[in-house]
């Protein structure tokens, strides 16, 4: 029994792999599809037929294999030059049709008595009618004489009428199951309706759930809103106090007093170091005279000239000390006015800005 052909650049077919199941095969399809080439190719592999026409166009050779449910696989090629076969992977009687292949696939002619010809019901022509219909009733006669296994056609007619019957059972047990499913349609037809309520009450379920999430926002939002006005009426309330108020003094300059107490800190400063030294001083002896005195003279000249230069430098570092402090006296109110370096847009304080001129520093460094 054959249970699959392939087709390969087999006229219109270039690679068909056709899978066949036990009993009745029925190839269907438009015209001019491929139909009839495979029975042609079976014909082919049982005849080896010849002809370049089952070569398909541009192609050098067309194959046919044929595997059957014995494990049998049965290769049929044709080329221009000739045909060869191969069966089960060995290559055998190159040009002619191999002896056992009609056992394999149990399509063997039936050969009439007495050399009277033979019979092929297995492979028939596109065109002509069915096997044995228009032949006069001597040559069926014949042939059923002749056919060992034309029993097997009377079985087949009878289990062709089987078969017409079980689809006519089974016609009928489809109908009877149409007629139940049409009336159980009829009875859900509602749930169409059912469905898309359903569907729009989802959708009103999904946008309540949206406008109690928004009613939800929206409160904690007046809440917020409560009391930030709250929170605005007790400023507007404080301001009202504020209004009443006078305003500050303004604080007179303490920049002056500030260089004078640093200058009395220093004077304190150096008295006591004075202190301490003429009590030292005050122990000591006399010193002897000396009989020269010009360079003690000279000395005591250069330490006086030097005292000078020492009170002016003290002046001068006095002024500057003064300066210094006017200096920080308009940084402390510019810092006051500028709340952010100019450069670098960073925040600052008196504090930063003082150590930072102290410093020789810009605040963007």
């Amino acid at each position: 029994m054959i249970r699959q052909i392939t087709l390969i650049n087999f006229m219109s077919h270039e690679h068909t792999v056709l899978d066949l199941s036990g009993g009745v095969n029925v190839l269907i399809g438009p015209n001019n599809c491929g139909k009839s080439a495979v029975v042609e190719a079976l014909r082919a592999v049982c005849e080896n037929s010849r002809g370049h026409y089952m070569i398909r166009h541009g192609e050098k050779e067309a194959r046919v294999i044929l595997e059957t449910g014995e494990g049998d696989t049965i290769e049929w090629r044709r080329r221009k030059k000739g045909s060869s076969y191969v069966i089960n992977g060995e290559p055998v009687h190159r040009g002619r049709v191999p002896d056992k292949l009609g056992a394999m696939l149990r399509m063997q002619k039936v050969e009439v008595k007495d050399g009277g010809g033979s019979f092929d019901f297995h492979l028939g022509e596109q065109k002509a009618p069915i096997f044995l219909i228009d032949q006069p009733g001597s040559k069926v006669a014949t042939f059923f004489a002749s056919a060992s296994d034309a029993h097997y056609l009377v079985q087949m007619q009878e289990q062709h009428r089987q078969n017409v019957r079980e689809r006519k059972n089974l016609h009928a047990t489809l109908q009877e199951r149409i007629t139940r499913d049409e009336a159980t349609f009829k009875k859900y037809k509602p749930l169409a309706g059912i469905e898309k309520k359903l569907v729009s009450l989802r959708e009103g379920r999904d946008e309540l759930a949206s406008a109690f999430k928004t009613s939800v926002q929206l409160k904690t939002q007046l809440q917020e809103l409560a009391e930030k006005q709250a929170r605005l009426a007790r400023l507007q309330q404080s301001g009202q106090v504020l209004e009443k108020l006078q305003a500050p003094p303004d604080l007179y300059p303490v920049g002056h007093l500030a260089r004078q107490t640093g200058s009395l800190d220093r004077m304190g400063r150096d008295l006591q170091l004075q202190k301490q030294r003429f009590s030292l001083l005050e122990v000591l002896e006399k010193p002897p005279e000396m009989e020269d005195l010009s360079e003690l003279k000279q000395k005591l000249l250069d330490l006086v000239r030097h005292a000078d230069q020492v009170k002016q430098i003290r002046l001068q570092l006095t002024e500057l000390d003064g300066k210094l402090e006017e200096c920080r006296d308009r940084l402390r109110h510019y810092a006051s006015q500028q709340t952010t370096c100019p450069h670098c847009h960073r925040p600052w304080s008196e504090e930063e800005l003082l150590e930072l001129l102290e410093k020789g520093e810009s605040h963007d460094a």
